[in-house]
């Protein structure tokens, strides 16, 4: 668990190392929709992203990381209760190079 990661700390990753290509913050639960999308904003490399495990997260999270996050291949977004198989069905569509797709218990 990563208590002390915020949106803020996101921001400060993704301004700082702006090539990044692999991110987990997996059980970040300070994390949010906004601080999300403005990582997947910025580092458009990223190939690999866990944020499983945040309640916080919905599927605005989803729909910004279909819009910029075009070299995706893996992603995992399991136990983030307010997201949808409507919304992840739309993701896969949007990401072509998307291989693995985690998202257990995902209503």
């Amino acid at each position: 668990m990563c208590t002390g990661v915020t949106d803020q700390s996101l921001v400060a990753i993704a301004t700082n190392v702006p090539s990044l290509e692999e991110l987990s913050i997996s059980q970040c639960y300070q994390v949010t929709d906004e601080g999300v999308t403005t990582v997947v904003k910025r580092l458009q490399r990223l190939t690999f992203l866990d944020i499983s495990c945040n309640d916080k997260l919905t599927n605005r999270t989803l729909a910004s990381i279909s819009q910029h996050c075009r070299c995706l291949q893996k992603l995992d977004v399991s136990l983030c209760s307010q997201m949808s198989h409507d919304a992840l069905d739309k993701l896969q569509y949007h990401l072509p190079h998307l291989v693995s797709l985690q998202s257990r218990l995902v209503v």
